[in-house]
C-alpha cells in the first residue's frame, strides 16, 4: 500500500525514464521519426528503416498518452 506522500508511477513514465538507457526503445523511436520524415517530406531517395511494427505502435501509443514533460 502507497503511504500519502508517494504517487503510483504510471507506466509511460517508467518508459520515458528509461528511453534514454534502453538501445531498444531509442532504436524504435529513431526509427519512427526517420520514417515519419521519409513519408512527410517525400524523398523517395530514402527508405524507410524496417522495424518491428507491432512494437512501434505500442510504443508510440503510450507516448501519445503521457503527459511526461521532462522528456517528452
Amino acid at each position: 500500500m502507497l503511504e500519502n506522500s508517494e504517487k503510483p508511477i504510471r507506466l509511460a513514465d517508467a518508459i520515458y525514464s528509461d528511453i534514454l538507457e534502453n538501445e531498444y526503445l531509442q532504436e524504435l523511436y529513431n526509427a519512427i521519426l526517420h520514417n515519419y520524415a521519409v513519408k512527410l517530406l517525400g524523398n523517395s531517395d530514402r527508405d524507410c528503416v524496417d522495424l518491428n511494427m507491432i512494437d512501434a505502435l505500442r510504443f508510440a501509443d503510450i507516448l501519445s498518452k503521457s503527459a511526461y514533460s521532462k522528456n517528452s
